[in-house]
């Protein structure tokens, strides 16, 4: 199990080193390693006889929910479905071309079986991390992994952006500008991306901060525990965010950064006010923070700020592409046009204004467009409730709230950046909070109770 544990947060670790694992070789070789954990994983509890840390019966809803979305998307792509469900498109092919062409609801059905081996990929990751999450020791180890990862590759980002080098690994960069991408193409993925990273060191440095003010010690023994703890054990972790946090602001991501600081503030509230600290305690915790973060602000948020503030025709074309999807969820509310085919069978309601928009830059409306409403809502019900059991464990759980805490924020942060941009179609952004997520689940339910 301990091999299987550090093999699976060295894969987690890996995923955005190849551009956020966005080619669909490096895909697939990850696919092969995380099922292949998932299948030995199993193996060793059928020899040891030994049951599942966490039994899938504790979230049925959602995994039952999982599989009918996933069995959805193969009836899209699947030929064998009534010919009153497929796309007119595939009988007109066919008279075209004179042959007898076998539709399918999905006009991409190879879009579509990639889209469902993804799937089948971040509910393998889900499930490990559920499994493994379950022990506190591990649970921390990969909250650890995730924020230690995350500033790694900020770090890279960083250094790029100083450097004044247009690359990101071997590959000179398309976009041009003061951007920090780390080894991410796009800059919004990897602010999405930083800010799980960010959450994860925040969660892990204000839990004992937070613990430390709430110590039992007075006066200058106290303040002397509270300062070691802020400044010497706990260096690691600010020294994490404060990478982290400049490599943000330096993404001039709106929606990225705007994102991150919501749920970073989800997560302080969650941390700090319900865990009964004194109202005088916590203001100047909360201050100190906020202090932190305006200096960090003020010295990497101008190009944030700029973009924020500024009106652009990529913002108007994003209202003309919601539109056009929302007219085109509306042909086809109850059957969709097959999972992962957007960036195919949008071209038919775009104009010249949005022709060259291969996504959606909303994964709720895209989600729609692909499943159709009735299967899309399944699927943010399956979301929904993962994060509600996070929610609900921070309230059940005496101890150890820094895991469901960072769970909800995670939640937070995808929600929102989701609702104007693309970022958890980026593997590695997919990956990560699916570990944050099963982690958060994991830590749920009390062992007591359990």
């Amino acid at each position: 199990m301990k091999i299987i544990f550090w093999l699976f947060v060295i894969l987690v670790v890996l995923t955005p080193l190849p551009f956020g694992l966005v080619f669909e070789v490096t895909q697939a070789f990850f696919a092969c390693a995380v099922l292949g954990l998932v299948i030995i994983y199993c193996v060793l509890l059928l020899k040891e006889n030994k049951r599942p840390e966490v039994s899938l019966k504790r979230i049925r809803p959602e995994a039952v929910g999982f599989f009918l979305v996933l069995g959805w998307g193969i009836l899209q792509i699947s030929t064998f479905t009534p010919e009153s469900w497929h796309h007119p498109l595939w009988a007109e092919a066919g008279r075209a071309l004179g042959e007898d062409i076998r539709g399918s609801i999905s006009l991409a059905r190879g879009a579509g079986f990639e889209a469902i081996m993804r799937m089948v990929t971040y509910g393998a990751v889900f499930f490990l991390a559920l499994q493994l999450g379950r022990d506190r020791k591990r649970a921390a180890y990969m909250l650890w992994a995730v924020a230690l990862a995350g500033t790694g590759y900020a770090l890279y980002g960083l250094i790029m952006h100083f450097s004044g080098l247009n690359l990101v690994l071997w590959e000179e960069r398309a976009q041009i500008g003061r951007q920090v991408t780390g080894t991410f193409i796009n800059r919004n993925n990897f602010a999405t991306f930083a800010g799980l990273g960010l959450l994860c060191a925040a969660g892990l440095y204000l839990s004992e901060f937070f613990k430390a003010l709430r110590s039992r010690r007075i006066g200058r023994d106290k303040i002397y525990h509270v300062l070691q703890q802020a400044f010497v054990r706990g260096t690691p972790l600010l020294a994490c965010m404060l990478i982290l946090l400049t490599a943000l602001f330096l993404t001039s991501s709106r929606a990225g950064v705007t994102s991150t600081l919501a749920a970073l503030l989800v997560l302080i509230v969650f941390l700090g006010l319900f865990l009964r600290l004194s109202s005088a305690v916590y203001r100047l915790a909360a201050i100190t923070l906020l202090a932190v973060g305006l200096g960090v602000f003020f010295m990497s948020g101008e190009g944030w700020l700029e973009r924020l503030t500024a009106t652009d025709t990529e913002r108007e074309t994003r209202m003309i592409t919601y539109e056009q999807t929302w007219q085109a969820i509306e042909s086809a509310p109850w059957t969709g046009y097959g999972i992962g085919g957007y960036e195919q069978t949008f071209p038919m309601f775009a104009d010249h204004r949005t022709i060259r928009w291969d996504k959606a830059h909303n994964d709720w409306l895209e989600t729609m467009f692909d499943l159709g409403l009735p299967a899309a809502l399944v699927w943010f019900g399956v979301l929904a409730g993962l994060g509600l059991r996070c929610l609900s464990g921070f309230f059940r759980r005496e101890r150890d709230h820094v895991y469901t805490a960072v769970g909800v924020s995670a939640c937070v942060l995808i929600g929102l950046h989701s609702l104007v941009d693309f970022s958890l179609q980026i593997p590695a952004v997919a990956v990560t909070f699916a570990v944050m997520l099963g982690v958060g689940v994991a830590q749920g339910q009390s062992s007591v109770r359990q």
